[in-house]
């Protein structure tokens, strides 16, 4: 009997706090599993290399090609010489597109990197010696031209996710790395003058160099899977020889046009997309 009435007590105990329990669920206008069930984090910067591991940027290229210095070319008999000669460039332009993969797990993407790039020439400036040294000199002008460029560069690197809350953005990272692979260059200077002699000159010259350089690039994520993206990249390549200087006037033969490297400031903009 005593058994009895000390279940009773318990089944009634039990019953008024599942009733408490549930009047405060309503109360609130939660369920427990709302309550236990932790929300979501949202994934943001290289968080996201775990479910979007591919991107395609597409950018366009302001760019600044550094001036050119030519070795010293001469003619075979030694009577013609073009000497100081150094090609400067205008701001010029270009498109390039990347594609590239983070590497799930780590902090390591691995990219490849083309475009055309465009410059005018700005300017040459040179001297131009002709007759037994010293002879007389001619100082040498042209503001024709153009430099093409089509780079192939792979890039493997590091990215890192930056700290702290970005306005209307969903989070950044940062990547950089070293960049090696060729280039495909075309240079043209034309009516490369001198007042007072009638010889006419020209340099044209094309073909693919080995070219290195390094990149750092910034993405501010406007969504989980797009990010507006800055950069820089820094394009060198090594000794390029362009070619005779061809004589459009006069009958000078002169040694080919080389330098021993170039380099080109690419400042990249556009949009990256992650799939």
């Amino acid at each position: 009997m005593k058994k009895m009435i000390l279940l009773g007590a318990l089944a009634v105990s039990f019953g008024t706090t599942a009733a408490q329990a549930q009047s405060v669920e309503e109360l609130l206008g939660v369920s427990t599993p709302a309550l236990q069930t932790p929300a979501d984090p949202t994934m943001t910067g290289h968080a996201q290399a775990e479910e979007s591991p591919f991107y395609a940027r597409f950018t366009a290229t302001p760019l600044v090609v550094g001036s050119i210095n030519l070795q010293d070319a001469g003619s075979s008999g030694g009577n013609t010489r073009i000497t100081n000669s150094k090609i400067k460039f205008d701001v010029g332009v270009g498109a390039g597109l990347t594609l590239g993969i983070r590497i799930p797990e780590t902090y390591v993407f691995i990219e490849v990197f083309s475009g055309f790039q465009w410059a005018g020439v700005n300017q040459f400036r040179g001297t131009l010696g002709v007759g037994a040294a010293p002879g007389a000199t001619f100082d040498l002008e042209s503001n024709g031209g153009n430099l093409y460029q089509i780079p192939i560069l792979l890039t493997p690197g590091l990215e890192f996710e930056l700290p702290g809350q970005w306005p209307f953005l969903n989070g950044s990272s940062i990547r950089f790395g070293p960049s090696v692979g060729m280039m495909y260059y075309n240079l043209e200077v034309n009516n490369i003058t001198a007042v007072g002699n009638p010889d006419v000159f020209d340099i044209s010259g094309s073909g693919w160099v080995f070219t290195y350089g390094a990149m750092v690039a910034l993405d501010l994520f406007i969504a989980h899977d797009m990010a507006i993206t800055l950069g820089y990249q820094l394009q060198a390549t090594s000794p390029i020889d362009y070619g005779q200087f061809n004589v459009d006037v006069g009958a000078a033969e002169l040694a080919d046009a080389k330098t021993n490297f170039t380099f080109t400031n690419v400042v990249t903009c556009g949009i990256s997309i992650y799939f």
